[in-house]
């Protein structure tokens, strides 16, 4: 079970998990669970589909992982009925598929990951109490990026190999200062990430290889908020990409829909986006608390927040 609040790498501590495991060589997949899922759609995609009257066999993400590391994220959404399935598949490795009564096994190690605090979410009823005990005794705790800034200079040399992995990115030490210097405050790692992949772009447009402290004193400008009167919700507004900033500019003082989104960037960019990212984006969106959602997940509208 990884806790911690949204952006502090949650993904990377699971990823690291797996890649420093005896399963690394294994396949490693993630589902993220939204707001407001049903227990048949979280069945569906973790378990599979057992063929039935005019439906075909699907089969779920615990089969294609086989022995390797699933990630479950945002397990406070998934229906409290479907604790006990994830009991059992934890203790006996055992899971049936949507419309099936067959037994199937499962060797794949599972991770769980919460944006906040687990015990705060049992004490909400969001997490059954069995499968509390069953994980609370396996909690890794991330504190938030501006309670470990020792953890940057790690992080920084991480991404430069990510995202330039065969270009010879140095980073000046001054800047190293000014990145731990900078509260991360609702931006965490995941703002790090943005930051580093934004200063390589520009490095490469410069034909240079030094991120300076002025190049980031530059970058980081855009996320200050400590002598502004704006709030922490808009202030999150210049990280978000660009995506979102096209969704609270098109449907301003309107309702839309999931659809409408696929449409607007269909015109916008020419090109198609899958649901699940539109709904990736959407959840972001309603989680910073800049979009309200009306309804449940599936025919779900959305309104800008005041």
């Amino acid at each position: 079970m990884i806790e911690g609040e949204a952006g502090t790498g949650k993904k990377l501590v699971a990823e690291a998990i797996h890649g420093y495991s005896s399963r690394s060589d294994k396949p490693y997949d993630e589902y993220t669970c939204t707001r407001g899922a049903k227990r048949d759609e979280v069945i569906r995609s973790l378990f599979g589909t057992e063929a039935y009257t005019g439906i075909s066999r699907t089969l779920g993400k615990l089969y294609y992982v086989k022995d390797g590391t699933l990630l479950i994220d945002e397990l406070q959404y998934i229906p409290i009925s479907l604790h006990d399935d994830l009991l059992r598949l934890i203790e006996e490795g055992q899971y049936q598929m949507f419309g099936g009564h067959e037994w199937h096994t499962s060797q794949a190690r599972l991770l769980f990951a919460v944006n906040r605090p687990f015990q705060e979410l049992y004490k909400k009823r969001l997490i059954d109490a069995g499968l509390y005990s069953r994980l609370w005794g396996y909690m890794i705790h991330l504190p938030p990026l501006r309670e470990r800034i020792e953890d940057i200079p790690l992080l920084v040399d991480h991404f430069i190999r990510q995202f330039a992995p065969s270009e010879n990115i140095k980073i000046s030490s001054d800047a190293i200062d000014k990145l731990q210097s900078f509260d991360w405050k609702g931006l965490n790692v995941r703002g790090l990430k943005r930051t580093i992949d934004r200063a390589i772009s520009y490095l490469r447009a410069k034909r240079i290889n030094v991120i300076t402290a002025e190049l980031i004193k530059s970058l980081l400008s855009s996320y200050e908020y400590e002598n502004s009167s704006l709030t922490t919700d808009l202030w999150l507004i210049k990280n978000l990409n660009e995506r979102q900033q096209l969704y609270l500019k098109a449907f301003k003082g309107k309702s839309f829909t999931t659809e409408d989104c696929r449409k607007l960037i269909k015109e916008k960019f020419g090109k198609e986006i899958s649901k699940r990212q539109i709904n990736r984006d959407l959840r972001e969106l309603v989680d910073r608390k800049l979009v309200n959602r009306i309804g449940k997940t599936k025919g779900a509208s959305y309104v800008l927040s005041n």
